[in-house]
């Protein structure tokens, strides 16, 4: 299971690329959030990968309350898709991602380090 922080449908970049060639040896199932704005992007291959959009409430990063409400609700949504699918292993493509998944699971997990994130934001206050 691949947890993106992009729309499938965005400008390729390596969570799309990383996704594809997994796929060539493994089952993919790619979990991943859908954009409202939908003009700029582009039809990204489907080929290989089996694909999930997950929704967000818009405004999240403006009000406490939508965020919460959107952990709460895409953690719950993570929790059922993990219990359904029983993937081998989770990876997130960013440390945001980290708190949509359930509080306590036996998947391995996997973070693809690829921005500039000096920590997980539940640890960069410490």
């Amino acid at each position: 299971m691949y947890i993106m922080n992009v729309d499938w449908d965005w400008v390729k970049q390596r969570p799309h690329f990383l996704a594809q060639h997994l796929s060539k040896s493994h089952e993919m199932l790619v979990f991943y959030p859908y954009s409202w704005r939908r003009t700029h992007l582009v039809k990204n291959e489907r080929e290989c990968v089996s694909l999930y959009p997950f929704f967000r409430l818009p405004l999240g990063g403006r009000f406490a309350f939508i965020r919460s409400l959107n952990v709460l609700l895409l953690r719950l949504l993570a929790s059922v898709f993990i219990k359904w699918h029983r993937p081998d292993i989770v990876w997130i493509s960013s440390p945001e991602l980290f708190e949509y998944l359930p509080k306590h699971f036996s998947v391995k997990l996997i973070y693809d380090c690829m921005d500039d994130f000096l920590a997980f934001p539940a640890n960069a206050k410490r």
